[in-house]
């Protein structure tokens, strides 16, 4: 009976190791269980923060070249409307500078004329000289008057909305008042030729325009030419007219 008492404890020890190493090795996958839970959940917490950091990178670089982009075409248009003001500064400039050259021819040809017309019994003139005397001032009064027109419009002239006004006419009447107004701007010594076909050519262009050009050009001539001649011309065919102005001088 002792002997049985004794096994029978045995065995309850033996089942009360077991019990306490089946509870240890329970908490122990408990705890590796936790461990292995907090270590899936930092990492699942690291990947979300690198995936946050990543889309804020990638959010950041797609603003910054926005940015980039936004502040080139600012700089870009920036320096165009810097170029525009130059450019547009510079025409002023270079109208200017024309328009001392052009006024001056009409208003040398009205002086020069009127001082002939107040002098009409010294110096013999004819009615005919007289009268064409008189037409020539017009005609230089006339462009005088288109030259201012052109200061007054020059704000038009910028913007691109100038537009022609063409007329047909003779062509060689043109070169005839061309003539006819600069010719008190030739030095002596020097003659004034006119040639043109003998059958005149009637063209559609804007009159006052095509004078000036005419009258710029023939300026030109008298300003380098000391001797010699200066010829204003044109040549026609079927689909175009060549204007020429030519002189024995040094050239422009």
């Amino acid at each position: 009976i002792q002997n049985q008492e004794i096994r029978n404890q045995h065995q309850l020890q033996k089942q009360q190791l077991q019990e306490v190493s089946q509870r240890q090795l329970q908490l122990r996958n408990e705890a590796q269980w936790r461990e292995d839970h907090a270590r899936q959940q930092r990492y699942m917490i690291a990947i979300i923060g690198m995936a946050i950091l990543t889309v804020l990178l990638i959010v950041y670089l797609i603003w910054r070249f926005i940015n980039t982009r936004k502040l080139r075409k600012e700089k870009l248009l920036a320096e165009e409307a810097t170029r525009k003001a130059q450019q547009t500064n510079l025409m002023k400039s270079m109208f200017l500078q024309n328009m001392n050259h052009e006024i001056r021819a009409p208003l040398s040809a009205i002086v020069g004329f009127s001082s002939l017309l107040n002098k009409t019994e010294e110096y013999g003139i004819t009615p005919e000289e007289r009268l064409t005397m008189m037409r020539d001032i017009q005609s230089n009064t006339d462009l005088l008057l288109t030259l201012i027109d052109d200061i007054i419009d020059l704000t038009t002239l910028q913007s691109g909305a100038y537009q022609l006004e063409s007329t047909v006419f003779s062509l060689t009447e043109l070169c005839r008042t061309a003539l006819s107004s600069i010719r008190s701007n030739v030095p002596d010594g020097v003659e004034l030729k006119l040639s043109v076909p003998k059958e005149d050519r009637l063209v559609k262009s804007d009159h006052k325009r095509l004078l000036q050009v005419l009258l710029n050009l023939l300026g030109n001539a008298c300003k380098y030419t000391q001797n010699g001649s200066i010829t204003l011309g044109y040549t026609s065919t079927a689909k175009q007219v060549e204007i020429s102005v030519a002189d024995t001088g040094v050239g422009i």
